[in-house]
């Protein structure tokens, strides 16, 4: 998966379980995820934050490797809705 048809699937909340999903079954595709999760410029930011904290609840081993990032991350995000 490339990260434009991340992007063009993040668009529907419909998607999302399904993204969840095939995350946990293809887990290099979370690093594309975290990219647009960490990219504050992406007005899809928030939504693969969210798909994070889901794959998180599920596999919490996928996103221990990205906690350092999403920590750094944290310290500059002014979204407290992404924050959350």
């Amino acid at each position: 998966m490339t990260r434009q048809e991340l992007q063009e699937l993040i668009n529907s909340w419909e998607n999302l379980k399904l993204i969840v999903d095939e995350v946990i079954l293809q887990p290099q595709t979370l690093s594309l995820l975290m990219d647009i999760t960490l990219s504050s410029i992406d007005p899809k930011s928030w939504r693969a934050a969210w798909l994070i904290e889901k794959i998180n609840e599920k596999k919490p081993a996928l996103v221990a490797p990205f906690v350092h990032q999403i920590v750094h991350a944290l310290k500059k995000e002014t979204s407290s809705g992404k924050k959350r």
